[in-house]
């Protein structure tokens, strides 16, 4: 099991919503935690450094929030079985492998689908920031639609075969 907890920032945009974290792969203080494997910021200063440097970079006035996040990444069938009901979500490993080593790293967060949002892998899930970071309730099975296990394995057989997981994603706002 794979624990990341920290820090992290979304910009408030009007459609899409990305979550910001440490930066790994770019000469930024932050990155997206889709594209940098989950990493946060450990410390709150380190958020309000990154924070800072986004506002002085931004080309608009964007306004975001600050929040702390929690994910725990099953690595094994077995580990994501053993998750209860509750903030669940599916992740998408779209990452790029040359022999062991990765090369691009793009490990997409899917939620329930929320009518009237846009929605993938055929209306079966939503990317998180575009459903408002909803999560699954149901982890369920794989049948029963609108549960984490059935989400996964859509996403999975609808992509390509490429790598899903489940994880617990816990999301909270810092009053500012």
């Amino acid at each position: 099991m794979k624990i990341s907890r920290g820090f992290v920032f979304i910009p408030l945009t009007e459609h899409f919503r990305s979550i910001f974290g440490k930066s790994v792969n770019v000469s930024r203080r932050y990155e997206n935690i889709e594209t940098n494997d989950f990493s946060l910021f450990k410390q709150k200063f380190e958020l309000d450094d990154a924070l800072n440097e986004f506002r002085r970079l931004s080309s608009n006035e964007t306004l975001s929030r600050s929040a702390t996040l929690e994910m725990q990444i099953a690595e094994t069938q077995e580990e994501a079985d053993k998750f209860t009901n509750g903030n669940l979500v599916v992740i998408y490993d779209r990452s790029i492998l040359q022999g062991n080593d990765r090369i691009y790293t793009e490990k997409t967060l899917y939620g329930p689908r929320i009518k009237g949002k846009p929605s993938d892998f055929n209306g079966v899930c939503a990317k998180l920031g575009f459903n408002g970071f909803k999560t699954f309730y149901w982890l369920g099975d794989c049948y029963k639609p609108q549960t984490a296990k059935y989400a996964a394995k859509e996403t999975h057989r609808q992509g390509d075969s490429a790598p899903v997981t489940i994880a617990k994603f816990k999301l909270k706002f810092l009053e500012e």
